[in-house]
């Protein structure tokens, strides 16, 4: 059985419900504790592959500094031995990033292997912009999903990403995605200052489009956007993206990501289940170079748990990911009344002290 699949049974017992979402993180956190101890379930659930730092895009945002950084690169057979791994543990999500993963040559091939080591879903993500030279190999992939990232309107999308064209491509990939068969075709925004105003024109060109999901993000203070002020959004900001995410769940699939991170009495309206910080609980990243880190979010090789390219990948998850797994927490987090339910929020938010919005919800 599933985690998701005990939630939702879990969800349904009378009077459990109100209690559940109040201690969600806490509860959460026992179970893995436990799981690892009596083996209830196989986990990891999500890995996340960083393919390469190598992109033709400059994001202002991006948290790999992807285009800037320099890695020595895994082998296919490096990343091969890891996604065997993966088989064997049950990992049933393979998340392919980058960076822009289609510059990656063995991309396809490395795809292929996770459908046969029983890796249920792939996911790949991409900024769309060279799917036109990929249009074979992305048809026989057998992608589960695709995330397509768009951050605005034309110009202020082409102009955030660092490449005239890259709105129309993104567009015109989403329609490929669509017309081979994908069926879950997400678009990937970072709502920042600078396109908050955009909401309304820009969800009229989602509902037009061949997206059937939207995936709002928030900057995180890590990367390119750890000293960009502009790109993370003042209160009344937040409370306006807010109350747009749950007039706009209405009438499409909008959910914000973990990069919003704990959202309080707005999590029930916004999310199918309650935030829950997964740091090498439930999730971990492969990084360029083989560093594993138990946060997807924050690619910093100081808090790596091993390499794969010296230790299996199933070492390094069940002996050394632990140092995600028990949350360093201040005073105000020890004292707060909705601790059992946050669990001092996500690990990447923490590192910018980010991670508190109670103020605002």
């Amino acid at each position: 059985m599933s985690i998701s699949a005990l939630e939702r049974r879990v969800k349904k017992i009378p009077g459990v419900n109100k209690f559940y979402i109040g201690h969600y993180g806490y509860l959460k956190e026992c179970f893995y504790s436990l799981n690892r101890s009596v083996h209830l379930l196989k986990t990891p659930i999500y890995v996340h592959w960083l393919t390469s730092y190598d992109c033709n895009f400059r994001c202002k945002h991006c948290e790999a500094n992807a285009g800037e950084r320099k890695a020595d690169p895994l082998t296919t057979e490096d990343i091969s031995r890891a996604v065997r791994d993966m088989g064997k543990l049950g990992v049933r999500t393979f998340i392919v990033t980058g960076g822009e993963p289609l510059l990656r040559k063995d991309i396809f091939e490395v795809m292929a292997l996770a459908k046969d080591q029983g890796i249920k879903k792939i996911f790949l993500g991409t900024n769309g912009s060279l799917v036109d030279q990929f249009k074979d190999p992305l048809r026989k992939a057998g992608l589960s999903r695709v995330h397509v990232s768009i951050d605005g309107l034309e110009d202020t999308n082409d102009q955030f990403r660092g490449m005239k064209g890259a709105f129309r491509k993104a567009l015109q990939a989403l329609d490929f995605f669509k017309e081979i068969g994908i069926k879950e075709r997400a678009v990937s925004t970072l709502i920042h200052s600078g396109n908050i105003h955009e909401l309304e024109d820009f969800k009229k060109t989602l509902l037009a489009s061949s997206a059937t999901m939207w995936n709002v993000q928030l900057a995180v203070p890590v990367g390119r956007a750890k000293n960009v002020s502009s790109l993370y959004l003042s209160a009344p900001q937040f409370r306006h993206l807010v109350e747009f995410l749950m007039k706009t769940a209405k009438v499409f699939n909008v959910q914000p990501s973990d990069t919003a991170g704990f959202l309080g009495r707005w999590d029930a309206k916004l999310r199918p289940l309650p935030f829950f910080c997964g740091a090498g609980l439930e999730t971990c990243s492969i990084m360029p170079d083989g560093e594993v880190l138990g946060c997807h979010i924050v690619y910093d090789n100081a808090y790596s748990a091993g390499n794969i390219k010296n230790t299996s990948f199933r070492s390094i998850w069940e002996d050394n990911a632990g140092r995600f797994k028990q949350p360093e927490l201040g005073e105000n987090c020890r004292s707060c009344d909705y601790l059992h339910a946050c669990r001092g929020n996500c690990w990447g938010l923490r590192m910018g002290d980010r991670h508190c919005l109670k103020e605002i919800w």
